[in-house]
Formats: C-alpha cells, sequence, structure tokens
C-alpha cells in the first residue's frame, strides 16, 4: 500500500471483494480491509465514483462495485471539493455488493436449487439445525430425521 500511497496525494482503487469470482484475483477482501490499509497511510476513503456508475449498464459491474477514491489527510485539508465529498460519504458502507452480480448468483442457486414444495423447504427451515449426541455411530439417532445444513443451498456457509 505504501508504494501507492508515496506515488500521489488521491488514488484511484478498485480490489475485488471476497468470492466476486473470476480470474487472476489473489487477495479478495472487503473494501474497509482496504480502506484500513490506507487509513495506515494516512489516506480516507471518498465513495464519489460508485454513486454516479452504479445504474450505468455500460460500466462494468465490478468496477461499479469496488472503485473508490483514496486522498490523503492533507490533500482533504486543502482541496474543498474533496473536504466535501469525504464528509457527505464518510459514513456510507464500503462492503457493498452489485445488484448485478447478487442477480448472476442467484440465477446460478435457483438452476441448482432442489425443486422440493416450498412447504417442506419452510418446515425444514423452521426446525433449524440439530444437535446430535455424540456417538461412535455416524448420523442422527434411528428414526431421526437428517437436519437441513446451515450451509447455503450451494454447499457455501452464510
Amino acid at each position: 500500500m505504501c508504494d501507492l500511497t508515496l506515488c500521489a496525494p488521491c488514488v484511484l482503487f478498485s480490489a475485488a471483494i471476497p468470492f466476486q469470482g473470476r480470474n487472476d484475483h489473489i487477495n479478495e477482501q472487503w473494501q474497509d480491509y482496504w480502506a484500513d490499509l490506507f487509513a495506515k497511510e494516512h489516506f480516507r476513503p471518498i465513495d464519489c465514483v460508485r454513486p454516479f456508475v452504479w445504474t450505468d449498464q455500460r460500466v462494468p459491474w465490478f468496477h461499479a462495485q469496488n472503485l473508490l477514491l483514496y486522498a490523503r489527510d492533507d490533500r482533504l485539508a486543502k482541496a474543498k471539493l474533496l473536504r466535501d465529498a469525504y464528509e457527505r460519504t464518510k459514513n456510507w458502507p464500503l462492503r457493498i455488493v452489485h445488484p448485478r452480480k447478487y442477480q448472476s448468483v442467484a440465477d446460478i442457486e435457483s438452476e441448482v436449487r432442489p425443486k422440493y414444495p416450498s412447504s417442506l423447504i419452510t418446515s425444514a427451515m423452521l426446525v433449524g439445525p440439530l444437535s446430535w449426541p455424540v456417538s461412535a455411530t455416524p448420523g442422527p439417532p434411528a428414526g431421526r430425521v437428517r437436519p437441513v445444513p446451515r450451509s447455503g443451498w450451494l454447499g457455501v456457509g452464510r
């Protein structure tokens, strides 16, 4: 991070969030992780790009989701426009997922999800996870139904 922050008083930065997918992402982290690293170099996040490109279909969803401007504290003190943008956006959430990404995951899940009656799924969700006594025999005691796993339908934890 130090290399980036030595180059300029403002840095336009984009990094993939966890499970974003695609190739060559070696350190997928939420935006607040990067904000903490920038803060150690006296840079603050300004969320002044995402609101303008969020719904623009010409902008790839991953840019609309991940782009943040970081400004060094001394530049914020001198530049009213940057300072105003920082003050306006400093309490906005940094961890956001673009609807186009969310929809792509939802579409995949709907194709993979078993087609059970909704009443069965609702009943299973209401029962929730069950605890089994530890025994040498794997699985639930005889006569009991196996619980629905707490992970999502794709086997990914919450």
